[in-house]
């Protein structure tokens, strides 16, 4: 991994954000299932899909899962609610030579398959603050109103035979990291 893919991500280990709540620091280390865990608060958690389709790789995704970013993959954005309002939007890039196994997951939770395949691990787990401009957080924004300026982000890679997946996720303002 070049440092042009890890530029301003940190492992979750060295997160030292005086500012974030020990609810916050919790939310982003989470290494168990975000979708579980939100389905403890709200029961079942409601799913939105915003697109699934094959699409261009970002240059630090493709740099993270190894392949050429001329390379397409599978991009799938999905928005995660609370009780009510949005709490994380997410977004997951799988290969072009992966994505058979993940096709149309529709408004199923990718946490339920990612936790339920022996062998799945995960490889990676970074933390950051997005900045307005990050492209994570004009993708999430919509979701989050226009004036948040920072906001909390995680991804995960993920491996499954000779396989692989980066999975970022972004906390929306109504989510209890902020609380």
């Amino acid at each position: 991994m070049t440092s042009a893919a890890t530029q301003n991500w940190k492992d979750v280990n060295e997160l030292t954000e005086p500012t974030l709540s020990a609810a916050g620091r919790d939310w982003l280390s989470e290494y168990g299932s975000l979708t579980e865990r939100i389905e403890a608060i709200v029961g079942t958690m409601r799913l939105e899909l915003l697109g699934e389709d094959m699409g261009a790789l970002r240059p630090q995704e493709a740099d993270l899962l190894g392949v050429s970013v001329t390379q397409p993959g599978r991009v799938r954005e999905v928005v995660l609610f609370g009780p009510e309002q949005p709490w994380i939007y997410a977004r997951t890039v799988i290969p072009q030579a992966t994505s058979a196994q993940f096709e149309r997951l529709g408004t199923r939770p990718l946490g339920r398959f990612l936790f339920s395949q022996p062998g799945m691990e995960r490889k990676l787990l970074q933390v950051r603050q997005l900045h307005s401009g990050h492209f994570l957080h004009r993708k999430a924004r919509t979701h989050a109103g226009n004036t948040v300026d920072l906001l909390w982000a995680r991804r995960c890679l993920w491996r499954w035979q000779d396989k692989s997946m980066l999975v970022s996720e972004v906390f929306l303002p109504d989510s209890p990291i902020y609380r």
